[in-house]
């Protein structure tokens, strides 16, 4: 990922003028995990994913940064924006899921009424932006975007192939063996069911059986 840097509300409110900017996520930051905000801060506890792309000439190329809680606030200030619900895959007390139930917070949506897939396809890709050193950009970050937008609709089937295709840059580990490697590293994760991406993920895989799933 290219160097930007975002430091100082001068410069944001620059970025908000030449940018689309999106909110993508808000997750934990785990242990033995260390990621860089677009301040040039070591970010804790939490940070955001931003998604941002020109306004104006040829380069329409959908990239993506990281920054830290105020630094985010400000950001949805400028663009009159709702904070994000946090993203915890750890659980807490007793084995009980935290964070907001295991989807990613939404886009203004109302997190009572996710469609199931919805929630699977959020939850893959935040696992995804959680367990990769660098922010996802392009394809995923405009899926989670439109899925977490109108998070009670169906996502469209190809969306499902699209995340697993994504997914294989994992260091070709499925999801579920991301989880125990996080889990290795002293981090409680919470369980995470994908059957209903593999059953339509099966679709695709019986017309193209190079096809693998990275659900697991």
């Amino acid at each position: 990922m290219e160097e930007f840097r975002c430091f100082g509300e001068d410069r944001r409110k620059e970025i908000v003028a030449e940018y689309h900017v999106k909110p993508i996520a808000h997750v934990r930051l785990l242990n033995h995990q260390e990621k860089h905000s677009c301040t040039g801060k070591l970010l804790t506890e939490s940070y955001y994913c931003f998604s941002y792309q020109k306004k104006l000439g040829n380069d329409k190329v959908i990239k993506t940064f990281f920054c830290g809680r105020p630094t985010a606030e400000h950001f949805l200030k400028l663009l009159n924006m709702q904070k994000l619900k946090m993203f915890d895959p750890l659980r807490h007390e007793e084995g009980r899921p935290g964070g907001n139930g295991g989807v990613g917070g939404g886009v203004g949506g109302n997190l009572l009424n996710w469609d199931p897939l919805a929630k699977e396809l959020s939850n893959a890709i935040n696992l995804t932006l959680i367990y990769k050193d660098k922010a996802p950009e392009g394809t995923i970050a405009k899926i989670k975007y439109e899925i977490e937008s109108s998070p009670n609709n169906r996502p469209l089937k190809h969306y499902v192939k699209s995340v697993n295709t994504i997914m294989k840059g994992l260091n070709r580990k499925n999801l579920q063996e991301v989880i125990s490697e996080l889990k290795s590293k002293g981090n409680n994760i919470r369980n995470f069911d994908f059957s209903i991406a593999n059953t339509i993920l099966d679709e695709y895989i019986k017309e193209d059986d190079t096809i693998v799933s990275y659900f697991g």
